[in-house]
């Protein structure tokens, strides 16, 4: 259940970037869309194979994939409505960086922290 509500507050967050981008200009918005889709892509690709490795059909999991992605639709509406103020649209745009920040970051060092300590050692 945890990881459930994990990935819709993660969709919901790209659809909040969205939403404030398109609010802050049209060239930004494509920008963040194109980045969240390359970011989204192989995230759902690899949501929708642990889903039919545990026993889904692949219709099941295209429903549940979809289900999870309707969180961005209502993160979009809610930036988009709210960034008209440009001190909620600075906050949107600072958090969800930092959320892309965290998430790319912890991935990377922890990988990045065993090559290292491999180079060191030999």
């Amino acid at each position: 259940m945890n990881s459930e509500i994990q990935l819709c507050y993660c969709v919901v967050k790209d659809g909040l970037a969205i939403g404030a981008s398109f609010a802050e200009s049209v060239k930004l918005g494509v920008s963040t869309t194109i980045a969240i889709i390359c970011h989204e892509v192989p995230h759902e690709l690899g949501n929708y194979a642990v889903l039919v490795k545990c026993g889904f059909t692949h219709v099941q999991a295209l429903l549940f994939n979809f289900l999870s992605a309707l969180g961005g639709f209502v993160g979009f509406y809610v930036g988009a409505s709210v960034s008209n103020n440009p001190d909620v649209s600075a906050w949107i745009f600072t958090v969800t960086a930092g959320m892309f920040f965290y998430v790319a970051l912890a991935d990377i060092v922890k990988r990045a922290s065993f090559f290292f300590f491999f180079v060191i050692l030999f």
